[in-house]
């Protein structure tokens, strides 16, 4: 389809309530054609990416540092990677492109994440209940506690290869689109349908609409899942993608995830 039509292209109205500890029943099926998918680094594919966690000049709010157990590339499966690349294609008429920020994520930068949300939630919420700030943190971030690597109701969706955290950009300057929200601010303008509707349309407003339709569409027409909490969060082949497919577009489908957890003989380890 035109990457063009996306632009005005409204976004569904009935988002799945899911959360991220919400998929973790769904099985995996491990010998399905895509399970062994390899994982791959992803600028290797010609795909633009910033290592958002790893990025050392402290311009990544609302971190401002280095997130312990981040990579300086950004990996994700190969399928993922190939249907990125055909994303690239279609998106070129209008000049613009995919620009990856985070893929397969380490279990130490996963718990470094949880714990920078934790707190957060404890300053948001005041005296919260720990039932109450699990329940926060669980809307942006995967539960690592319990990780175990044997234990397909453990696995954080970033463990799997098949999630991948990204923006849009310019292809002659590298200029970010504007998405009327930093990554991973854990509010409701982090929401995809966010700036959907409205009274007040500002020009603000319409910029940040017309371009998370376009990367959702974008996204949606190669076969990814959103998450509905955060506009930049896709998946492909995990529990997250099916249940956010049967959920938020209503599809019957894949019952069941094929890609599990990337192991340490096919993850990265390094950089």
């Amino acid at each position: 389809m035109n990457a063009q039509t996306f632009l005005s292209r409204p976004l569904p109205e009935h988002f799945s309530a899911g959360t991220t500890a919400s998929y973790h029943s769904i099985p995996v099926r491990i010998d399905h054609e895509l399970s062994a998918d390899p994982i791959v680094d992803a600028a290797s594919y010609g795909l633009a990416c910033a290592s958002y966690y790893a990025r050392t000049d402290r311009l990544n709010p609302p971190y401002h540092h280095v997130v312990a157990g981040s990579l300086k590339k950004v990996w994700c499966r190969k399928t993922v990677a190939e249907k990125l690349v055909g994303i690239n294609k279609n998106l070129e008429a209008i000049g613009v492109e995919v620009l990856l920020l985070d893929g397969y994520r380490t279990i130490v930068c996963q718990r470094a994440l949880w714990d920078f949300f934790e707190a957060i939630g404890r300053k948001q919420l005041g005296t919260p209940t720990e039932d109450e700030l699990t329940k926060f943190v669980r809307r942006f971030i995967s539960d690592p506690r319990p990780f175990k690597e044997a234990d397909f109701h453990t696995w954080p969706t970033h463990a799997t290869g098949g999630a991948i955290d990204l923006t849009l950009r310019a292809r002659s300057s590298g200029e970010w689109l504007y998405m009327g929200g930093v990554f991973d601010d854990p509010s409701e303008v982090s929401y995809t349908r966010h700036y959907e509707g409205g009274a007040n349309e500002t020009m603000s407003l319409l910029e940040a609409r017309k371009n998370r339709r376009l990367l959702y569409w974008s996204m949606i027409e190669a076969g990814f899942s959103n998450y509905t909490y955060e506009w930049w969060h896709y998946d492909f082949g995990n529990q997250l993608w099916v249940m956010s497919r049967e959920g938020l577009q209503g599809e019957v489908g894949e019952r069941e995830a094929f890609y599990g957890l990337a192991l340490s003989g096919v993850a990265p380890s390094g950089d």
